[in-house]
């Protein structure tokens, strides 16, 4: 889903897979049923193209716009642009929905690489990594541009049965792309928007993308970022007491006192020792 145009926006439906949904705005922000201004379009009904994701963007003139992200068997598709008119018969409003397609676009079959970076929309397919924006020299005029040119070899000898698992993070000027050349997403490698260069297989791994993030974790957004990929484990030290070892060898009371308080096998005792309770 996504916010568009004072609209929520959705596609991705099995039942339905031509079909982009819409809400209605105001009071009525997360109803879809026609009767509270919501409704559906199908983009080219039967075609070889499906929707895969809709961002929130804008026509060539800045206008703001919901766009949609298609795929196809190829793995490249197509990029369309929504809008909704109104009409009104007697006291009952339509909201009708009027989809372009962008001429000589591309489209996307990764749905997480997709990543609003500046004034770009940037995604990953089968062929490369491209970016939705404006045609330089070209008044108004929106077009897909190729930018993984300098690493196309390495990109081309990724795990073409995984492209579609492959995902994008965009912070501070430069794009994380997560992909395979195995079975999982097992290399990172990075475009810098400011520089307009790209780093392949980042020496740094994972690991210290992560604790670099940390560092930065003072921001709600990058805090909501780590909160997705932490995990708890036991710490090897005090096998979860949270307690320094001098602090464990410590008790306070008899027996039948820490026993009215606190069951044996909630009791923790340093590492390494073996005394009886």
């Amino acid at each position: 889903m996504e916010m568009s145009g004072n609209r929520i926006w959705a596609t991705g439906d099995p039942d339905n897979p031509y079909r982009v949904y819409f809400t209605g705005v105001g009071q009525y922000l997360g109803f879809f049923s026609p009767f509270y201004g919501g409704g559906y379009i199908d983009l080219e009904k039967g075609g070889r193209e499906t929707p895969v994701r809709v961002v929130h963007y804008r026509k060539g003139s800045g206008d703001s716009m919901a766009t949609v992200l298609c795929s196809s068997p190829d793995g490249l598709g197509s990029i369309w642009q929504v809008d909704i008119n109104s009409n009104t018969v007697d006291n009952f409003t339509f909201a009708i929905p009027m989809a372009y397609k962008i001429v000589g676009s591309i489209g996307s079959n990764a749905t997480f690489s997709v990543v609003k970076a500046k004034d770009n929309i940037g995604f990953a397919n089968t062929k490369g990594v491209f970016f939705l924006r404006n045609k330089p020299q070209m008044l108004n005029i929106l077009t897909t541009d190729e930018t993984s040119q300098p690493i196309r070899p390495d990109y081309r000898s990724l795990n073409q049965s995984q492209i579609g698992n492959l995902c994008a993070y965009y912070y501070e000027g430069k794009i994380f792309f997560s992909a395979s050349e195995g079975s999982t997403n097992d290399i990172i490698f990075i475009y810098d928007l400011e520089r307009n260069n790209w780093t392949y297989k980042w020496s740094r791994g994972v690991k210290r993308f992560f604790e670099y993030l940390e560092t930065k974790s003072y921001k709600m957004h990058i805090r909501v970022l780590l909160s997705k990929y932490r995990s708890y484990t036991t710490c090897e030290s005090c096998d979860g007491a949270r307690l320094k070892t001098d602090s464990l060898i410590w008790r306070v009371g008899s027996k039948e006192d820490a026993d009215a308080v606190l069951s044996l096998d909630k009791r923790f005792m340093p590492k390494g020792t073996k005394w009886s309770r």
